[in-house]
């Protein structure tokens, strides 16, 4: 196994013989503006084989917004940046179970200071971790 260090809007020298046919993608897409997602994806492009997937897990808008990311994440926007070299083959909304607290996230990410156990955006599970809003994407290049 390969591990490599590159700005992930160019993806220069980044490659397998052939192409890639997977991609995974853990919560790195919301961290992104809309610039920099476009050359993502295209980035992606160049480096995978036709058919490639890409699997990503992204924050959903309710999260993106309280915590000021530099895009959109909504549904319209994120169909919309796949368009056109990807087809979206699943686009479903998730939580992602943290290890913290309603607590410890309040103090790790003051933005979402005051969301209560009720709130859409900040929910807990049985156990009172915090459950994160995500897309969970499939997309497949075309």
């Amino acid at each position: 196994m390969t591990f490599t260090v590159a700005d992930a809007t160019e993806l220069h020298g980044i490659g397998v013989p052939g192409g890639f046919r997977t991609v995974v993608d853990s919560a790195m897409l919301h961290c992104l503006d809309a610039d920099q997602r476009q050359a993502y994806l295209a980035g992606l492009r160049r480096v995978c084989v036709s058919g490639a997937r890409l699997h990503a897990l992204c924050f959903r808008d309710e999260l993106a917004a309280r915590l000021k990311m530099p895009a959109n994440m909504d549904e319209r926007s994120l169909r919309e940046a796949f368009r056109d070299d990807w087809t979206i083959r699943r686009m479903e909304p998730r939580h992602y179970s943290t290890g913290l607290t309603l607590q410890a996230w309040q103090n790790l990410a003051p933005a979402v200071s005051g969301a209560s156990e009720r709130d859409d955006a900040m929910t807990v599970d049985q156990h009172g971790r915090v459950l994160l809003p995500f897309w969970q994407i499939t997309a497949e290049l075309t």
